[in-house]
């Protein structure tokens, strides 16, 4: 009992002498964070990033590693699948590497007209850690793409009507609007087809002339471009006239831009001037961009029809398309119309796809490939471009030729024989078609001059 009161009585005494000594202590108490003991290690983080190059088997895609979660990577790559949320216990998968960063993986083995979902992963001693699921779709077979007439018959003239009961005369340019209108520039007439193919005449005569008006009232000399926006508003590039024209979905005909006389200057409405503008093309925001390839220039209109330049390209531009991040694709007219320039935004031009001075007919990687007389281009929702090829003064394919986003080269259509055969792409044929436009659904239109036709591609 002795010893029990000794030890308490030692307790109190150190606990006295303690709480005296906190109280007469003028040391401030430290506000320093505590480290702590344990290092957390967690799955790493990564984004998917948007699929490219896609075509009817393959694909590109990819992913960046923005941080290994405290641990060091074991496997990074993308997986793939027809179901949605694919993991890496699948086998159609890649392994890029063991880093942080982007990295970007070839996407094989895959079926045409089958949509896949893919993912990004990054793999450390924890666990694995998934970007976001995106999905794609692969392009359908060549050999599932079938060409039919849509409208006109292979005798000349403008006549109105159902189908094959119309008629053409050297159909040279084309267009689609949102809700599958089909317009049509060809010997100063412009036309429109409907989705179930009626042929009618929207505005123009056969007579040349710069008159605004109303329909047939209306007048135009030598129309080589035609764009329409998404409300309806047709733009003509009338060549011989120098002159922008716009077209009401009434048919009413009015001047866009253009004095009527060659020049090349800038300003609004018809204060502005081109030289034999040729082919035109619109943004998503309603700009109209116009090749004048009498000035070796691109121009750019305003939906207020300011008229600007571009950039002096140094070569006279043929067909034009742009794709979504704002980038014009232009053909050199020189040399056979057998080279593409790409220029971008801020009017920066660069080499694309063809061999300077060199034409002929090669798929290949977009450096190494040849054109002959292209005279149409026009710009898929997956990064597609494709390539019409005419038939001029002995030379040209007959083709339409496919540019993946990886700038691989493909036939598309044609076997470059002049003809008119309709059937699968491989073994259709064209006659110095002249212009090539898709709707909202990826099907192709082209104006085939040769053979007076508006030519149809669908699957």
């Amino acid at each position: 009992m002795k010893s029990y009161y000794l030890i308490t009585l030692s307790a109190l005494l150190i606990l006295s002498t303690s709480i005296s000594c906190r109280k007469s202590s003028n040391t401030p108490i430290s506000n320093t964070p505590i480290t702590p003991i344990l290092n957390l290690t967690i799955a790493p983080t990564v984004n998917t990033t948007t699929v490219s190059g896609i075509t009817d088997i393959q694909a590109v895609g990819g992913g960046f590693v923005s941080s290994d979660g405290g641990g060091a990577i074991t496997a990074e790559g993308i997986v793939w699948s027809t179901l949605p949320n694919p993991t890496i216990t699948l086998s159609t998968k890649t392994a890029n590497g063991n880093s942080t960063g982007p990295f970007s993986s070839n996407i094989t083995g895959l079926s045409p007209g089958t949509t896949y979902f893919v993912v990004a992963y990054a793999t450390n001693s924890v666990g694995t850690g998934y970007g976001p699921v995106i999905s794609f779709t692969t392009l359908p077979n060549a050999s599932s793409w079938y060409v039919t007439t849509f409208a006109g018959s292979v005798y000349r003239g403008a006549t109105d009507g159902q189908g094959i009961a119309a008629t053409f005369n050297n159909p040279n340019s084309i267009t689609v609007d949102a809700a599958g209108n089909v317009y049509v520039a060809q010997s100063n007439i412009i036309r429109k087809i409907t989705p179930s193919g009626l042929v009618s005449t929207l505005a123009g005569n056969f007579l040349q002339g710069a008159t605004n008006g109303i329909g047939t009232v209306a007048s135009f000399n030598s129309p080589s471009g035609i764009a329409v926006d998404p409300a309806g508003y047709v733009y003509v590039a009338d060549s011989g006239n120098q002159l922008i024209r716009k077209i009401t979905p009434s048919g009413l005909v009015t001047t866009f831009a253009g004095s009527g006389t060659v020049g090349i200057l800038d300003g609004t409405g018809v204060a502005a001037s081109f030289t034999y503008p040729s082919y035109i093309a619109l943004d998503a925001s309603g700009n109209l961009y116009v090749a004048d390839s009498g000035n070796k220039l691109i121009r750019k209109i305003s939906p207020n029809g300011v008229v600007t330049t571009i950039g002096n390209l140094g070569f006279p531009p043929g067909a034009i398309t742009l794709d979504t991040q704002g980038n014009i694709y232009a053909v050199d007219v020189t040399f056979n119309n057998c080279f593409i320039y790409k220029i971008s935004p801020s009017g920066v031009v660069t080499s694309y796809a063809g061999q300077k001075g060199k034409m002929g007919y090669t798929d290949a990687a977009a450096a190494f490939s040849l054109f002959s007389q292209i005279a149409g281009l026009a710009m898929g929702s997956s990064g597609n471009l494709y390539v019409l090829e005419g038939f001029w003064n002995n030379h040209g394919n007959n083709r339409i030729r496919q540019i993946n986003s990886s700038g691989d080269v493909t036939t598309f259509a044609g076997t470059g024989v002049l003809g008119a055969a309709n059937g699968l792409a491989n073994t259709a044929s064209f006659s110095g078609p002249g212009g090539i436009a898709l709707d909202a659904s990826g099907n192709l239109y082209v104006a085939d001059s040769g053979n007076n036709l508006i030519r149809k591609i669908s699957h």
